[in-house]
């Protein structure tokens, strides 16, 4: 009979103990949500740690890990939230914390500037079930709807899927902040696929979408997206005016007027135009843009000198090219081979910010240029940032949370930095290649050059200003020019309209100058 009691007391106190342990996490739970509420983020997570590490029931757990995130994402901790959500996200709509997790992953995401890893979970683990049914709820969550769907549509277009692309894109509604993204992107999608008219259709909806919202500095990026856009498009058809024109809409001293002018200068090339193909490179060579890679600004400029039977000034454009450029290569190439470490790479590649760093800066813009490689080191700069905030954070000092999140950071900044390095490590190798490309180039032309010289040469009429270089001195010869001749002077280049005045160059380049810069250009072919 004692030993009957005494089984008893034993059940009863192995049934009491996990209840007792129930209660417990339930109520760390309960005033962390509390505390949530409160605004007391720091307080709540380390609450929501405690149960989602120590809890034996599913749903606290659960519960637990969503609220962390969340908690995370308010104290902007956006890299250890991204952990979390994405742990609910892969465990699919059964998930009772699943929309919710999908409306904090695109916040993160928006702050993360992420277009890979986020889209990539979203798409993989869209429910139509789920999601159509934010179709008929708040506004809050209809706007929900809309983003995610733009947020696969762009995701699909840049897997090259086209189709579901423009299903999802189609999908946003013209009342959706993200919109106008939308029908940049279906323009792409439409230009991919050869249906240019279309295309353009959606690039002239974001150009009168964002007309009404110019404040907005998001608008009037996507304004300028489709505004080059637009201008690709008419090039690729062949329509150089319409081209010319659209890169021309493109804002003075924005991210995009450099690639805009060199583009434009291509258009202007294209109609024959080489005053104002001379006139858009002679801005691009200004010291505003000293730091910036363009070695086919040069190739370019010999072309259209050679053109026009401009021989000296063609050659001097390709020796500029040489001399700039041509030591780049084994530049690069011996960066890159004493570096193996692509940690150390990475490195190397930011703090060469200024003249005379571990690394040319040309190169080191060109590398900062890559919307891949901002990505990648905004990330760092990010997760660098939540580590510094992490050691600040005095209330986790020494605990378990404070070491987990630690490790996340870590490990986070470590994957990226690799990856980080080893992508500058191709682009940078691709850029050597992209240079010597453009030196074969240059071989083949200058030999062009060198044959029109001479011929010019031996017909005994070849007019002096057909072998002077740019700086008026004559190019070297064995063979002496004819006598200069008397030329009509050119007319001036036409002044687009009443706010614009003309200014003779004199050799100062004035910032309200450049991107008007036109020249008068003879046709020296025309005087042999």
């Amino acid at each position: 009979m004692m030993k009957r009691h005494l089984l008893i007391l034993i059940l009863a106190a192995a049934l009491t103990v996990p209840f007792a342990a129930h209660a417990q996490y339930q109520q760390t739970l309960g005033q962390g949500v509390i505390d949530y509420k409160d605004g007391k983020y720091t307080q709540a997570a380390a609450r929501f740690f405690d149960v989602a590490n120590n809890s034996n029931n599913p749903t606290e757990v659960q519960a637990a890990e969503f609220y962390l995130g969340r908690a995370l994402v308010r104290l902007t901790f956006y890299q250890p939230a991204l952990q979390y959500m994405g742990k609910i996200i892969r465990t699919g709509p059964a998930h009772p914390h699943f929309l919710e997790a999908v409306e904090e992953l695109v916040t993160i995401k928006e702050k993360l500037n992420d277009d890979t890893l986020i889209p990539n979970l979203i798409t993989q683990s869209y429910s139509s079930d789920k999601f159509s049914a934010l179709a008929n709820g708040t506004e809050a969550q209809k706007k929900l709807l809309y983003k995610l769907n733009y947020i696969v549509g762009a995701y699909q277009y840049r897997r090259s899927q086209f189709q579901p692309a423009e299903l999802f894109l189609n999908a946003v509604a013209a009342d959706s902040e993200v919109y106008p993204e939308a029908q940049y992107y279906l323009g792409l999608v439409k230009f991919k696929q050869n249906r240019d008219q279309d295309a353009i259709t959606h690039f002239n909806e974001v150009d009168k979408y964002t007309s009404q919202r110019l404040n907005d500095k998001r608008m009037q990026r996507v304004r300028r997206l489709a505004y080059m856009a637009m201008a690709r498009t008419h090039y690729g058809a062949g329509r150089y005016m319409e081209a010319s024109d659209y890169y021309g809409k493109i804002p003075r001293f924005t991210e995009d007027w450099f690639d805009a002018l060199f583009e434009r200068g291509w258009a202007h090339y294209k109609q024959q135009d080489f005053g104002k193909t001379l006139g858009t490179l002679h801005s691009l060579h200004s010291p505003h843009f000293d730091d910036v890679y363009q070695p086919e600004t040069f190739i370019l400029e010999a072309i259209t000198y050679y053109q026009n039977c401009l021989y000296g000034a063609a050659l001097e454009a390709l020796e500029t090219f040489k001399a700039r450029y041509e030591p780049q290569i084994a530049q690069i190439q011996t960066v890159i081979a004493n570096t193996p470490d692509p940690l150390k790479l990475y490195e190397i590649i930011v703090i060469s910010d200024k003249p005379g760093g571990p690394f040319p800066l040309e190169p080191r813009n060109y590398m900062f240029k890559n919307p891949r490689f901002q990505r990648f080191h905004g990330l760092v700069t990010e997760l660098r940032r939540e580590k510094d905030l992490l050691e600040k954070t005095e209330a986790w000092n020494n605990s378990p949370l404070q070491g987990r999140m630690r490790q996340l950071i870590t490990n986070d900044e470590q994957q990226i930095l690799k990856v980080a390095g080893a992508f500058a490590k191709t682009r940078l190798l691709y850029l050597a290649d992209v240079i010597q490309g453009f030196k074969a180039q240059a071989l083949v032309i200058e030999f062009e050059i060198k044959k029109g010289q001479a011929e010019c040469l031996a017909s005994g009429k070849c007019p002096v200003q057909s072998i002077q270089a740019k700086d008026d001195k004559a190019a070297d010869s064995q063979t002496p020019a004819a006598p200069a001749k008397e030329y009509p002077k050119l007319p001036k280049p036409k002044v687009p309209g009443t706010n614009h005045d003309y200014w003779a160059f004199n050799d100062e380049w004035w910032l309200d100058e450049l991107g008007y810069y036109e020249f008068s250009v003879r046709d020296m072919c025309k005087q042999n």
